[in-house]
Formats: C-alpha cells, sequence, structure tokens
C-alpha cells in the first residue's frame, strides 16, 4: 500500500502553504488537498468534525487513486466544490 502523511492546519497555515510552494499557489482556497509528487495530504481545521473528517477521507481516496480529474498542472489534487458550492448552505445551518 502507498505510504503517505496527513497534515492538519488552521487557516494561516494552511494559507501559508500557497505563500513558500509555488506548486501549492492554486489550493489557497481549498480545504484540502493531495499532494501526489510528496505523497502528503493538507487538511484545513473547520473545527466542524464531519467536514474534517469527509475532507481527510476524500483526499486519502484521491491520493491512493490511480487517476483523478481534480489534479492539476502541479500534480496537485484538489477542487473546490466543497466551499464554494456546498459549504453556503450548508455551515450556515449548523
Amino acid at each position: 500500500m502507498k505510504e503517505f502523511k496527513i497534515r492538519f492546519m488552521n487557516d494561516k497555515e494552511f494559507e501559508a502553504l500557497s505563500l513558500v510552494n509555488p506548486r501549492y499557489q492554486n489550493t489557497k482556497d481549498d480545504l484540502g488537498f493531495a499532494d501526489m509528487i510528496t505523497n502528503k495530504i493538507f487538511v484545513r481545521r473547520t473545527g466542524i468534525s464531519f467536514v474534517d473528517q469527509f475532507v481527510t477521507g476524500h483526499e486519502i481516496s484521491e491520493i491512493l487513486a490511480k487517476n483523478s480529474t481534480h489534479q492539476d498542472e502541479f500534480n496537485i489534487r484538489h477542487k473546490k466544490v466543497f466551499k464554494e458550492i456546498i459549504a453556503p448552505y450548508v455551515l450556515p445551518v449548523l
């Protein structure tokens, strides 16, 4: 099985990734992403347990998958669907 590391970060730490690593420039607004080169997963802590668990599970699935439609030109797998589409409707209800 493929070995990978998961790192959970607060907003400030997560957003800083896009400033210190040019490969992460498209991830600032994501809730999580998988770096296919370093085999690392980064998850932004939301403080909402089921959201954090969902994002973590999704990123694990992505890093283990052979192919993905969510992979960008830097070999980073991410998408903004949850934050841009689902979160505005789900989070205000909580």
